[in-house]
């Protein structure tokens, strides 16, 4: 963590990439020929330290390659590689596994950035077991059933925060201190303009439907909304993410949204 601050590298990237790497290692997809004579195999702490070191100087090909991510050093690797590069849309997930979040599994796959955890902070309400907004109501991280609901509001709720410019730290699921209420009292007492939950929560719909809408204009399709393979086939814990239940999830999502079964807005807002 401390080589990656200093270095001004993102550490879940950089962890993404270091496990990449070192799967391609294990598997004999690169060698020593290619990491310098590195051994960069798991449990090889020091390898793993000079790898970081050597990836934000991007010193040698491979390292230079690393530096760009898993999506594309996968990608040039080949191989088979892109198998077990670990993704959603190019970006690399932190450590909130989806197979036992089943909210964390949908958030991922539709997040607009790829597999972010701040765009909607769904892995703590799927980790205390508490409705973020709802008081007393439960929540089964296991369970794929009220998921799609949650992940919706929670993105709204997170457009609006970023909008006003919040640290994520007061607006915790659940915790709080701000919420929606609070949310809406920040919002009149700093504008003077009368506001309620339910108006901020509209506008954090927009900013999701717009973000959306330039994404489809980009490229972005229902095929994007996904995950890794491994998430799906390889189980941790006895758990995988159900492809049929997700696949429910997402068009619930879809719906709640407004969106049409390709994930696009019907209606792209002024």
């Amino acid at each position: 963590n401390e080589l990656c601050d200093r270095l001004g590298l993102d550490t879940i990237t950089a962890g993404n990439v270091l496990a990449f790497a070192m799967e391609c290692f294990e598997r004999g997809l690169i060698g020593p020929e290619d990491t310098g004579g590195l051994e960069l195999r798991f449990g090889h702490h020091e390898a793993m330290a000079e790898a970081i070191q050597r990836i934000g100087r991007r010193e040698g090909r491979l390292f230079d390659l690393l530096a760009e991510g898993v999506a594309r050093a996968a990608k040039a690797i080949g191989k088979g590689a892109e198998e077990f590069a670990i993704h959603v849309k190019g970006l690399e997930p932190p450590g909130y596994d989806p197979r036992g979040l089943k909210g964390v599994a949908l958030a991922y796959a539709v997040s607009a950035r790829g597999a972010c955890h701040l765009r909607h902070v769904a892995y703590r309400p799927n980790l205390t077991g508490q409705h973020p907004f709802r008081p007393g109501v439960e929540v089964d991280r296991l369970s794929y059933e009220g998921q799609a609901e949650m992940v919706v509001e929670l993105e709204d709720f997170y457009a609006a925060v970023d909008s006003m410019v919040l640290c994520r730290f007061l607006c915790l699921p659940t915790i709080g201190p701000i919420l929606w209420p609070e949310l809406a009292a920040i919002y009149s007492a700093t504008t003077g303009l009368e506001a309620r939950p339910e108006n901020l929560r509209a506008l954090g719909a927009r900013i999701n439907d717009l973000v959306r809408a330039i994404n489809v204009r980009e490229g972005i399709t229902r095929e994007h909304d996904t995950l890794p393979e491994r998430f799906f086939k390889h189980p941790i814990a006895g758990q995988v993410v159900d492809r049929a239940a997700f696949e429910r999830m997402l068009d619930e999502y879809y719906a709640l949204r407004g969106w049409d079964e390709q994930g696009r807005p019907r209606e792209v807002p002024a």
